[in-house]
C-alpha cells in the first residue's frame, strides 16, 4: 500500500504543474488527463485495488476530481467523488493541518510542552517514547484515559527530536492540546477551520456518521494470498 501511495503521489505531483500550465480545454491537457487516468487504471488492475478517489488541488483550486472502481469487491456499486472512506491515519495530516492553522492564529506554540513533550515532537513522531505494546491496547479497546495515563508513565528511550518512531497513541495528544488551548471541541475545530472553508460537505468525524451514510466504501484487507478481500465490519479501534 505504501508503494501505491508513493506512485500515486508522484503522478499527482507531476500533474499539478501540468494542470496549472494549460486551460482545461486545451488538447495537450486532454492527452495528459487520459495518460494520467490510464496509469491509475493500470495500477488498480495490477494491485487488485477495489477502487480509488483522486483529487488534484493546488492554490485553492480543484484541478481534477474523479473516482475509479467499486465500493466493494464483488458488488457493482461504483465509487463516486462523494463516497466516504474510513481514512485511518490520513487523519493525522488533517490534524496537523488544524494544528498549523491554530499556530498561525496564535492559539498554540509548537515549541511549547505538553506532558513534558514538545508539540513539535508529538507532530513529528519524535518524542522518543517507545511505541511497543500501545497498538495492542488500542485494538483491545482499552479506554482512552487509561492508555494516555500509561503513556505518561512510560520513559523516553531516545532524546526527543533525535529519533523518528511512528506512534498512534502519542499523536492523540494533539486533540488534548488543541482543546485545552482553544476552549473548543476538536470536532468543532475541524468543522469550522477545515471542513466548512474547504466545502467538505460529505466529510465526517468518527465511526457513527460513516456507518449511517448510504454512500461509503467498504474496507478491504489482504488475505494470506496477498489479495484484497472485503472486510465484514469497519474497524472501531483507533478512535482515540
Amino acid at each position: 500500500m505504501v508503494n501505491i501511495i508513493i506512485r500515486l503521489s508522484i503522478l499527482m505531483t507531476i500533474s499539478i504543474n501540468l494542470f496549472e500550465s494549460y486551460s482545461r480545454d486545451a488538447p495537450p491537457l486532454q492527452k495528459i488527463i487520459s495518460a494520467f487516468e490510464a496509469d491509475i487504471l493500470s495500477m488498480i488492475k495490477k494491485e487488485g485495488i477495489p477502487g480509488i478517489a483522486v483529487a488534484i488541488v493546488s492554490h485553492n483550486k480543484v484541478h481534477y476530481q474523479k473516482a475509479f472502481g467499486v465500493k466493494c469487491l464483488g458488488k457493482p456499486d461504483k465509487l463516486t467523488s462523494k463516497t466516504l472512506f474510513q481514512v485511518g491515519s490520513i487523519s493525522k495530516p488533517i490534524s496537523a493541518t488544524l494544528a498549523s492553522i491554530m499556530q498561525e492564529k496564535g492559539k498554540i506554540d509548537f515549541e511549547a510542552t505538553w506532558q513534558d513533550m514538545k508539540v513539535s515532537h508529538i507532530l513529528s513522531h519524535s518524542t522518543g517514547i517507545p511505541k511497543e505494546g500501545f497498538n495492542n491496547l488500542i485494538e483491545s479497546r482499552v479506554p482512552r484515559e487509561k492508555i494516555m495515563a500509561k503513556i505518561q508513565e512510560t520513559s523516553n528511550l531516545k532524546v526527543p527530536g533525535t529519533f523518528f518512531s511512528y506512534h498512534n497513541v502519542v499523536y492523540g495528544f494533539i486533540k488534548d492540546i488543541l482543546e485545552n488551548a482553544c476552549h473548543e471541541s476538536f470536532e468543532d475545530m475541524l468543522h469550522n477551520q477545515i471542513f466548512i472553508p474547504l466545502n467538505m460537505k460529505q466529510s465526517c468525524i468518527g465511526l457513527e456518521p460513516l456507518l449511517s451514510s448510504s454512500d461509503k466504501a467498504c474496507p478491504h484487507i489482504k488475505n494470506n494470498k496477498r489479495v484484497y478481500i472485503p472486510c465484514k465490519t469497519y474497524s472501531d479501534a483507533y478512535y482515540i
